[in-house]
């Protein structure tokens, strides 16, 4: 299965491909504002208005500084009642799409370096000699909270 790699707060973190639309540079430009929590804006996406969230405050993280390399990752959710829905999220930096098949993770351990909750974490792999965060996508926006997302944008 193919993942995108990306780094948020100085650790690596993993996702699903196929829940992403698409990633473009965050030069810091003003997003439109939006009203729920934690979100930091909405950006016109293919004439769709799409809530971005801030995935360091939404996952109990500490503030990064901007830097050149931010990129937002669009999501694109499908719920359990076949709704699509789509979010984004600043990220530090994006690394790469990487092949990780089932067998190459093991169960999320205890790590010290990743503040992410447990329920988050599908599990967690070593990609040229770093630690990498399996993100369970399933899991990191709850149906309610994307929802909620699509109806505050």
């Amino acid at each position: 299965m193919d993942y995108l790699v990306f780094t948020l707060n100085n650790v690596k973190y993993a996702i699903d491909v196929n829940i992403v639309e698409s990633v473009f540079d965050y030069k810091g430009s003003p997003l439109r504002s939006c009203s729920f929590p934690s979100t930091v804006g909405e950006i016109e996406l293919n004439g769709q208005m799409v809530p971005i969230i801030d995935l360091n405050r939404k996952l109990g993280l500490p503030q990064t500084d901007k830097t050149k390399a931010r990129r937002i990752i669009v999501f694109t959710f499908e719920t359990e009642m076949g709704n699509t829905y789509t979010l984004g999220t600043i990220v530090d930096w994006v690394h790469e799409v990487a092949t990780i098949e089932d067998y190459q993770f093991r169960e999320s351990l205890q790590n010290e370096r990743c503040n992410l909750e447990e329920q988050n974490i599908k599990g967690i792999t070593n990609i040229e000699g770093s630690l990498v965060n399996i993100i369970d996508a399933d899991k990191l926006f709850t149906p309610e909270e994307i929802e909620a997302l699509s109806l505050a944008s």
